[in-house]
C-alpha cells in the first residue's frame, strides 16, 4: 500500500486488522540484522503511523514514528532517505498536536540532513520545509512563515514543471501565510491563480485537489467576510466530494461543517444545529472517538446548543471536547484553550458568570505564556474575557478589548470577520455605559453598516448593534 492508500477511509478496517500483525513482525524484526526485514519494519511502522494520524491516535503515532526512525537507522543509516523521512513524518505529528517547539527543532535537524544527502531542492526537502513554514504559521509566526514558503516556492518553479501540483501546494500555503498577515487581497489572488492551475487538470487525483483549491478559495472568503460566495463554493465542495469519496468520508464531512459554520454566521441557527447534529453522528459512526474532526464537532455543535438557550447539553458537549483535546492534543494546545474559552462562554450565558470569568483569566493567561500576545489563540481568549466584562464592568473592559482591536489592525486576520464585528460593537456599548456616548455612536454606526452588508438586518447581532446605537444617540442628543 501507497501511503496515501493507508489514510484512505475504504483502507482504514484492513489497517486495523493489519496493526497486531505488523506489531509482532516488527517486534521480531527489530532483533534482526536482515537488511530487507529492518527496511520494510521501518515502512510498515511509517504507514501504520500515518494511518493513525488520521484516526486521531498521534500519541500512538508518535511512538510508531520513533521506532520507525530506529528501524530505518538500523537498515541504512541516520542519513538514509527513508531515515529522514520518518524524521519528517513524526515532527508533522508533534507540530499536529501542539508541540511545536519540539516540531521545529526536530525538522531544523532533518531538513540540514536531508539538504546534505539529497540536496537543498529534492523534493523531500522542499516538502520538509514547507511543513516547517506551516508550523511556525501555526505557532504565531506568520512573517517567519511568509519568508520561508516564498523560498519555497521559488525553488519548486525552478526544479518542477509550471503546471505541478507541488506549485500549487506552496501557493496555498503561501496565501494561508498572507491571510495569517492580514494580506487579504494577495491571499485570495493566490488561491484564485491557484484555482485556475487546477482546473487545467482532468485526472481524478486532480479533480480532488481542484476540490481542494475550491475548499481553500471559499475559506478565503470567509477570513474576508464574503460569507455568501464561501457558502456558495463550500456547498459546490460538498456535492462534489459526496459524489467522488462518499458521504461519510472525512473530507466530506469537514465540507459539511464548514457549510454549517457559515450558515451561524449568517444566523441560520436550526439549518446548522440540523448539519452539525448529522455531522457528528456519521463521524462517531467512521472515526475514534479522540479524532480531532469529531472533538470539532463536539464543540461546533456545543456552540450552537449554548446559543440556542439549551446551555446544560452544550456545557456537557463542551466537556467531553476539552477532555479528548487534553488526552489527544495536551492542555496547552490552541484548539484546548478554544474549548475552555467557549466553556467560559457557555457558563456566561447559563448565569455563571463568575465562574465564567475566572476560567476565562485561567484560559488568556495560558495562552499568553504560551503563544504570547498577538497570537489568535490568545487574542481569542482576550476577546472573551473582555466580552464577560463587557456586561457589569465596561470600565474592565474596554482597555482589554482597545488592546484586541490594536492587534487586529497589525493582523486582520487574527480574529475571524464576525467575532471582529461583536468584540467593536462590545466595545461602542461599553463607552456609552461608561458616558463616552460621541464615541459610542460614531463605532456602533460603523458596525451597524458592516452588519447590515455582512449579515442583514434580521441578524441577532444586528439588532443588538440597532439597538444599542439609538440608546446611544439618544444619550447624546440629551446632554
Amino acid at each position: 500500500m501507497s501511503p496515501k492508500q493507508s489514510v484512505d477511509v475504504e483502507h482504514w478496517g484492513r489497517w486495523n486488522g493489519l496493526l497486531p500483525h505488523i506489531n509482532a513482525a516488527t517486534s521480531v524484526a527489530i532483533q534482526s540484522d536482515n537488511h530487507l526485514a529492518l527496511q520494510m519494519g521501518a515502512a510498515l511502522l511509517d504507514l501504520s503511523s500515518l494511518y493513525m494520524v488520521t484516526r486521531g491516535r498521534q500519541a500512538e503515532s508518535i511512538d510508531r514514528f520513533r521506532r520507525a526512525i530506529d528501524f530505518a537507522t538500523k537498515a541504512s543509516g541516520s542519513n538514509d532517505r527513508s531515515t529522514l523521512t520518518a524524521k519528517a513524518n513524526l515532527a508533522f505529528t508533534l507540530s499536529a498536536i501542539g508541540r511545536y517547539g519540539e516540531s521545529i527543532a526536530l525538522y531544523e535537524k532533518t531538513i540540514a540532513q536531508l539538504c546534505e544527502a539529497v540536496g537543498p531542492e529534492d523534493r523531500d526537502t522542499l516538502t520538509a520545509r514547507s511543513n516547517l513554514a506551516n508550523t511556525y504559521r501555526e505557532s504565531g509566526s506568520p512573517t517567519e512563515a511568509v519568508a520561508r514558503h516564498e523560498a519555497i516556492l521559488a525553488a519548486r518553479r525552478r526544479t518542477l514543471p509550471a503546471d505541478h501540483a507541488d506549485i500549487s501546494v506552496s501557493l496555498h500555503c503561501l496565501a494561508s501565510a498572507y491571510a495569517d498577515m492580514g494580506r487579504l487581497d494577495e491571499a485570495l489572488s493566490l488561491h484564485e491563480t491557484t484555482l485556475q492551475a487546477d482546473e487545467e487538470r482532468e485526472s481524478r487525483s486532480s479533480t480532488l485537489s481542484l476540490l481542494s483549491s475550491k475548499q481553500n478559495l471559499a475559506s478565503a472568503y470567509e477570513s474576508a467576510g464574503r460569507l455568501e460566495d464561501a457558502l456558495a463554493l463550500y456547498e459546490e465542495v460538498a456535492k462534489a466530494r459526496a459524489e467522488i469519496l462518499g458521504d461519510n468520508h472525512p473530507d466530506t464531512l469537514t465540507s459539511e461543517s464548514d457549510i454549517a459554520y457559515i450558515h451561524q454566521q449568517l444566523g441560520h441557527v436550526r439549518t446548522e444545529i440540523e448539519m452539525n447534529e448529522s455531522v457528528l453522528s456519521r463521524r462517531l459512526g467512521v472515526l475514534d472517538p479522540d479524532n480531532p474532526e469529531i472533538l470539532t464537532s463536539q464543540n461546533n455543535l456545543a456552540a450552537l446548543c449554548v446559543e440556542n438557550g439549551q446551555y446544560k447539553k452544550g456545557i456537557s458537549l463542551y466537556k467531553k471536547a476539552i477532555d479528548g483535546r487534553r488526552r489527544t492534543l495536551g492542555r496547552h494546545h490552541q484548539d484546548t484553550l478554544a474549548s475552555q474559552a467557549n466553556l467560559a462562554g457557555a457558563l456566561h450565558f447559563g448565569g455563571e458568570t463568575d465562574r465564567a470569568i475566572g476560567l476565562a483569566r485561567r484560559v488568556f493567561g495560558d495562552a499568553l505564556r504560551t503563544f504570547g500576545s498577538d497570537h489568535r489563540t490568545t487574542m481569542l481568549a482576550r476577546s472573551n474575557l473582555a466580552g464577560f466584562h463587557g456586561e457589569g464592568r465596561p470600565r474592565d473592559a474596554i482597555p482589554l478589548i482597545e488592546e484586541s482591536q490594536k492587534a487586529v489592525l497589525q493582523r486582520p486576520d487574527i480574529m475571524p470577520p464576525l467575532q471582529k464585528l461583536a468584540e467593536r460593537a462590545t466595545l461602542g456599548i461599553c463607552y456609552s455605559r461608561v458616558g463616552r456616548y460621541a464615541e459610542s455612536v460614531s463605532l456602533l454606526k460603523e458596525c451597524e453598516e458592516v452588519a447590515n452588508k455582512m449579515l442583514g438586518t434580521a441578524h441577532p447581532l444586528t439588532s443588538r448593534i440597532q439597538r444599542a446605537l439609538t440608546e446611544a444617540q439618544h444619550m447624546d442628543s440629551s446632554q
